[in-house]
């Protein structure tokens, strides 16, 4: 697990073979708009977008001949 100050160096970090990278900037976004949609009523379905860009980033360092990351979350059942 590591911070990565944004979605390039989270790519540089995954490509060297970091099993997780948390991009600080990313994940502040998404908490602020989590936190703007539950405020004003909304679903917010954070986890599943923070679960895409990690996907999108690891699979930026995949093709940067670095192995797949098995640390994204399963998608959850709806009941």
């Amino acid at each position: 697990m590591s911070r990565a100050r944004g979605a390039d160096h989270a790519s540089h970090l995954y490509a060297i073979g970091v099993t997780d990278a948390v991009p600080e900037t990313i994940e502040a976004s998404l908490q602020l708009s989590e936190a703007s949609l539950v405020g004003v009523g909304m679903p917010a379905g954070i986890h599943e977008k923070r679960d895409q860009f990690r996907r999108l980033l690891q699979e930026a360092a995949t093709r940067a001949g670095a192995p797949m990351s098995r640390s994204i979350r399963p998608k959850r059942k709806s009941n």
